[in-house]
């Protein structure tokens, strides 16, 4: 690893530290590496956190891999996706709730962000609940997505209004090499005090980024009224769906806005369905 890379990880793990909160753990050699990787692709130190466990985020709710940050360094082209998207043999995904989340209204939650998922006209993908006791194991044509509470120590506001982090409800995986939608999703447990809506929204968004869909604002950020701006290319790729508005251009309704509003909506923007249903699109038969 480069001085640069060093000097930004220290200067992360110093950050962490602070109030109640423990010290974070120590970086390993893939801590280390992903921050390298990271870097070398263009991000932005401001961009890029430790959380007390020693894993890393990217853009306030990605959670990256080794595997991940070390990825196919795509160019924009043509709403965003990786350059991975879930593989064709996958059409039935798990989604599968921890324990700690099945209180309070998260489940009603779960049930209607599954029915903005399953209601995409010509999407091939289809989204069920578990709240079995262990997740359901995956198989060849089925994907599982562990969603679990956050570590108690994670605050409900991290950072300040305007900024990427502000307020952070969720952090998800995006897709692995192999097709396979991200593993996990975990939601901060401040969210559960949060309307519906807010709660249903937040999983739609999350469950977004599993299956390859980046920030629809990623190059402005208009959606947090801050300064921060381009979240860069590299190295998962924005790769534009035909037919959707371009970065500059945005869409203010999108689901899938680097911030979300004090009030959410719940459901699908236009851009957002039209998205979906292209980069998932079930061939007729016949």
């Amino acid at each position: 690893m480069g001085k640069i890379a060093s000097a930004v990880l220290g200067a992360l793990a110093l950050s962490a530290i602070g109030g109640c909160d423990p010290g974070p753990a120590e970086a390993d050699s893939s801590t280390e590496q992903i921050v390298a990787n990271l870097l070398e692709a263009g991000h932005r130190p401001a961009d890029i956190e430790i959380t007390p466990e020693g894993e890393v985020l990217v853009q306030g709710d990605i959670r990256m891999s080794l595997e991940a940050s070390a990825g196919p360094r795509g160019t924009s082209f043509r709403q965003f996706v990786t350059n991975v998207t879930v593989a064709d043999s996958i059409d039935e995904i798990v989604i599968w709730v921890g324990p700690r989340l099945r209180s309070g209204s998260f489940l009603t939650a779960a049930d209607e962000a599954l029915k903005q998922w399953n209601g995409i006209e010509g999407s091939r993908l289809r989204f069920s609940l578990s709240t079995d006791c262990l997740p359901p194991a995956s198989r060849t044509d089925r994907g599982v997505i562990e969603v679990t509470a956050m570590d108690s120590s994670s605050t409900c506001d991290a950072a300040t209004p305007g900024d990427i982090n502000r307020d952070v409800n969720g952090v998800a995986d995006f897709p692995s090499s192999d097709g396979r939608p991200g593993a996990t999703i975990e939601i901060n447990p401040c969210l559960l005090a949060k309307s519906l809506r807010n709660q249903t929204s937040t999983l739609m968004h999350e469950i977004g980024h599993t299956v390859g869909f980046r920030h629809t604002d990623y190059a402005t950020h208009s959606s947090c009224g801050g300064s921060r701006t381009d979240e860069g290319v590299p190295p998962y790729g924005a790769v534009q769906v035909p037919g959707t508005p371009d970065a500059a251009q945005g869409d203010p309704d999108s689901i899938m806005n680097a911030c979300a509003p004090a009030e959410q909506s719940g459901t699908w923007s236009d851009a957002d369905r039209h998205a979906i249903g292209i980069v998932y699109f079930r061939p007729s038969e016949g």
